[in-house]
Parts: structure tokens; C-alpha cells; sequence
């Protein structure tokens, strides 16, 4: 009997970690849909977005919010961290176009309007072949999920600030991205509210870089010199 009372202990935990690796993750799938590549590629780099959102120092891969009956909310988590996850989307989206990513060390982001005449500045000077850099801050990247007596009342929003700077000119283009929506699931699913994740992060790379006109005409620009 108690060999196979631990047999049955085992199995449930094999069962239960292969639930835990079969959970959905935000991913974002640049090879959906058309893209333009540039003519001409151009050399860039990304500094890492900042996750500007509440409370990121405690739950820094926060991504859900889901609040029951009684009014006790839990948090879900993603495999990594909102920052890792804008950088990543970002960094497939840009080689799609044909910008041709590079790392750099030592400089300090985030990429905006205080830090782009310096950052500017270390590039020209430690990484001359960098022509471009993109950055910016995460404002807000969540699902909340409410249960009623019905339904669970869903709000997905999704808020970035996004910086490209021409290293060379050390002109910079940035502009704020929102997407949000309101819906109704039946029960509360983690795939289902991470699907919709994906949708918004979605958007806002899509919003950012592949619809974003003003980006391609710099990108041409500083390609043709």
C-alpha cells in the first residue's frame, strides 16, 4: 500500500508539471502578416525599455490581475520580465524591416528626451557604425479580470512610449502608443487572458514600427547617406 500510495504522489506531480509547462506565455510572432523591408539596411540598437508601471519592483513580470467574489486579488506572471518582452517584440519587428541589431554595453537608458543628446553622444563616439538607436518606457501592460455573478468582466490595456533617435544628427522621434478594450469571459482562463496580451503587444509593436510612417521615412533617410 505504500509504494502505491507514492506512486500515485509521483504521478500527480509529473501530471501537475506538465500542466505548469504547457501554460501560455506572452510571445509575439513577427512573421504574421506584411512587412516591408527597407531598400537598404541600417545599423541600430535597442536600450532597454523601461517598465515604468506600479508596483514593477515587486512583481516585476506582473501581467495579470484577477479579482474574485470576495474581493481578493492574485497575480499571474509571465516567464519574463514586460521589459524583456517589449525588447524582444521590438527586436523582431526591426529586423523584419532590415535593421540590423547590434548590442551595446555601457550606456545607461532609458532612451528619451533627457537621456537622447547623451546617449547621442557615446554612440558616435563607442559605437560608430551604430546609426540608430530605439528605446522608450512601458506605461502600462495588464489584464485585469473582475468576477461577477455572470461573467468575468475583462480590461486589457497596453501603453508605450517609443524613441528612435538618429545617432548621427542626434535628432529624435518618439510618439505614445495605446491600445485597451473591455470584454466578457464566461470563466477565468490564464491562456485566454494572455492571448489577449499578446494581442496587445501586438498592437502596439504593429502601431509603433510596422504602421508607423514616420519611422520608414527616417529609416530611409538615414539608410540613403
Amino acid at each position: 500500500m505504500p509504494r502505491k500510495i507514492l506512486f500515485l504522489c509521483l504521478l500527480a506531480v509529473l501530471l501537475l508539471a506538465g500542466c505548469a509547462s504547457s501554460r501560455l506565455n506572452i510571445s509575439y510572432n513577427a512573421s504574421e502578416g506584411q512587412i516591408t523591408a527597407l531598400d537598404r539596411p541600417v545599423t541600430g540598437t535597442i536600450i532597454p525599455l523601461a517598465d515604468t508601471r506600479e508596483n514593477t519592483r515587486a512583481y516585476p513580470k506582473e501581467v495579470i490581475a484577477h479579482t474574485d467574489y470576495s474581493g481578493n486579488v492574485t497575480y499571474e506572471i509571465n516567464d519574463k520580465t514586460v521589459e524583456e518582452v517589449f525588447d524582444d517584440a521590438l527586436a523582431a519587428e526591426l529586423s523584419r524591416m532590415g535593421v540590423r541589431l547590434v548590442k551595446v554595453s555601457g550606456i545607461d537608458g532609458p532612451l528619451d528626451r533627457e537621456t537622447a543628446s547623451e546617449i547621442a553622444k557615446k554612440l558616435r563616439a563607442e559605437y560608430p557604425d551604430v546609426q540608430v538607436a530605439f528605446g522608450g518606457r512601458i506605461k502600462d501592460f495588464m489584464a485585469k479580470s473582475q468576477r461577477t455573478l455572470i461573467a468575468n468582466d475583462v480590461h486589457v490595456t497596453g501603453w508605450m512610449q517609443f524613441y528612435v533617435l538618429d545617432v548621427k544628427t542626434g535628432n529624435l522621434l518618439w510618439s505614445d502608443y495605446n491600445t485597451q478594450w473591455d470584454e466578457k469571459l464566461g470563466t477565468y482562463d490564464r491562456d485566454k487572458m494572455i492571448e489577449r496580451l499578446n494581442d496587445a503587444l501586438a498592437s502596439l509593436i504593429h502601431k509603433s514600427v510596422r504602421d508607423n510612417m514616420s519611422l520608414r521615412d527616417l529609416l530611409v533617410k538615414i539608410s540613403q547617406r
